[in-house]
């Protein structure tokens, strides 16, 4: 498309009414007013056909001022082949109009058709889109009518991944623990703005429904009645973006709120690898992937400079080198990789580790509460409610071991509760499940790739169906402090797991899985079976009302940990009571998830200490 003419100064059509959703910006250079709005005009026209199968073509080009603006209108003429007959000579033609609006050296673009509006945003050279920080200080206010809400937890099946709500006043209707892992992308909300009023010549204070997209700057308001109402309420968003009031505090405290950079997050204590291919029915290959790294790595984080970090990793057991991440933030989260002194084996599993890296599969929690998630970073708004534990008393057990080694052969079903090589009953967690903790009823183990839970339980006197996902302590020291990334895999198992709390789900999924090898370890009343079939038939005989549960068993977590940072004598002060907290929020969001199937989510920890 060619450039327009020189523009005269001419009225604008005065039938006009654009629909009222700006991208706002400010000049790149020294430019403001009628130059802006030339240099911004002739870019958009250099640039529109590039890369489209639209064929624009500019129908007019004006441009006027209105009030204190300088306004240039371009009317476009857009053509196309309809996409159900690409060669025929049929042509879709429809008509949209661009408006550059300018007071100094701000501008607001309004455009008709989507694709130019999103264009604007991220391409222009002449000038960058607004901060997040202008636009949601500006932008957004109170009594939000309707929000639209992404996760920055890992992908579940039981949470959503992205949530919109409707209502009169939002923020008062958030869930401080199911909505803490969500931040918001757009809302829109009530906010005072001043208006020009062109027969008295004053500036009104109204109170206006606003909606605001800070990431992607723009804002929209209702279709304006005519065009000097147009013009006056593009006056007004200008002069509310070069002078956005200051905010009491951040809005929507109940959300993850987004950082504008790196300044203070620093020291880092813990990483773990959350894949979100753990959740793919699909792709087996990178499942089992995932199922390494999120079950067979473990990470020792050592802190540097800010927010980077070293790591020393460790893959089934074999160390595979020393991992330096350079982190910055420019505009996003950037991860550079480098591996100073490598040992000699383990290059197939670095170069996994770069790719699951680049996956977004990496979590890195820092002091203070911030999270590092894929390409950003959020601080998470705690709320300070203890979570009710269950404590185990595990004197004897191995906390370290999730379950038993095998030996001489034997499948792991042959050694779960049974006598080691040493000839010492099994003291792993898998032990103490088989051993103490349910010995009536009906058990079953279902340890593996795509598992419902390490293991099942049927109580037919009790009605009851319980899934336990155990996960072996990270330390068996005594004074063991808690380590949040050592339950956010197992946590996000048990979720995904949910469907199974189902009667009907769960005798399904036990019918197909007989055939593993693992489907061998079964006990009724604490006694082995050859086989599931008993299990499958309790599950199906379960009657309409029985209970559900999930439980959590986990002992990094100590009493006397807890005791000190929740006890009548508590202690803990600084990052041990924030990783606490961080903890809590974690297990009441799980738990929330449970609520919702009609069942509930237990945390088993170690009394013994």
């Amino acid at each position: 498309m060619a450039k327009r003419p020189l523009a005269k100064q001419t009225p604008a059509v005065s039938g006009t009414r654009p629909f009222l959703g700006p991208v706002l910006l400010k000049s790149n250079a020294s430019e403001a007013d009628v130059a802006l709005a030339n240099s911004i005009c002739d870019e958009i026209l250099d640039r529109l056909n590039l890369a489209s199968t639209v064929n624009r073509k500019l129908l007019s080009s004006t441009t006027s001022t209105e009030g204190g603006l300088s306004l240039a209108t371009l009317m476009i003429e857009c053509t196309t082949t309809p996409a159900w007959a690409p060669n025929s000579k049929l042509v879709d033609c429809s008509h949209h109009i661009i408006v550059v609006a300018v007071k100094g050296a701000m501008a607001a673009i309004c455009a008709s058709e989507a694709a130019i509006r999103d264009w604007v945003s991220t391409h222009l050279k002449c000038a960058c889109a607004l901060p997040h920080k202008v636009i949601e200080d500006a932008f957004v206010g109170t009594a939000a009518t309707a929000m639209w809400l992404r996760g920055a937890h890992v992908p579940t099946a039981s949470k959503p991944t992205a949530k919109s709500l409707i209502g009169p006043a939002l923020e008062d209707a958030l869930d401080p623990l199911g909505d803490q892992s969500y931040f918001y992308s757009a809302v829109r909300s009530t906010v005072t703005m001043s208006q020009t009023d062109r027969l008295l010549r004053k500036k009104p204070q109204t109170e206006s429904p606003v909606g605001a997209a800070p990431s992607s700057s723009r804002i929209w308001l209702n279709r304006p009645s005519s065009w000097l109402s147009f013009c006056s309420d593009l006056e007004a968003i200008l002069d509310r973006a070069l002078s956005p009031p200051a905010p009491a505090q951040p809005p929507f405290k109940a959300l993850a709120q987004r950082l504008e950079g790196l300044d203070g997050v620093e020291e880092a204590y813990d990483a773990a690898m959350v894949p979100f291919a753990l959740l793919s029915d699909s792709d087996e290959e990178e499942r089992d992937l995932a199922q390494i790294w999120a079950y067979d790595c473990r990470f020792e984080v050592m802190p540097t400079i800010g927010a980077s970090l070293d790591l020393d990793i460790w893959v089934e057991g074999i160390f595979i080198g020393r991992a330096k991440l350079t982190i910055s933030y420019i505009e996003k989260i950037k991860i550079e990789i480098k591996w100073p002194s490598p040992p000699a084996e383990g290059e197939s599993r670095r170069v996994e580790f770069e790719k699951a890296v680049s996956k977004n599969w990496l979590k890195i929690y820092y002091k203070g509460g911030v999270t590092l998630v894929g390409t950003d970073a959020y601080k998470m708004a705690w709320r300070d409610q203890p979570f009710e534990w269950d404590f185990q008393d595990l004197t004897g057990y191995e906390v370290g071991e999730e379950k038993p080694a095998r030996y001489n052969e034997k499948t792991l079903a042959e050694c779960i509760g049974t006598a080691k090589e040493d000839g010492t009953l099994d003291n792993s967690l898998f032990g103490y499940v088989v051993r103490k903790a349910f010995t009536t009823g009906w058990l079953a183990s279902d340890d593996g790739s795509m598992e419902l839970a390490d293991f099942i339980h049927i109580d037919p006197k009790a009605q009851m169906v319980s899934l336990i996902h155990a996960k072996a302590s990270k330390s068996n020291e005594d004074h063991r402090h808690v380590s949040v990334a050592q339950y956010e895999v197992v946590v996000g198992q048990a979720i995904k797991n949910l469907r199974h709390l189902d009667r009907t789900l769960l005798s399904d999924a036990l019918e197909t899985g007989k055939g593993k090898k693992i489907a061998g370890a079964v006990w009724h009343e604490g006694k082995p079976q050859p086989d599931r079939s008993g299990m499958i038939k309790a599950a199906r005989d379960l009657g309409e009302n029985y209970q559900k549960r999930v439980i959590i068993f986990q002992p990094q977590l100590t009493k006397r940990e807890w005791d000190d940072c929740w006890g009548p004598k508590k202690t803990a002060k600084g990052d041990r009571l924030i990783r606490m907290k961080q903890l809590d929020t974690l297990m009441h969001a799980a738990r929330l998830s449970a609520r919702s199937t009609g069942g509930d989510l237990i945390g088993w920890a170690d009394a013994s200490i």
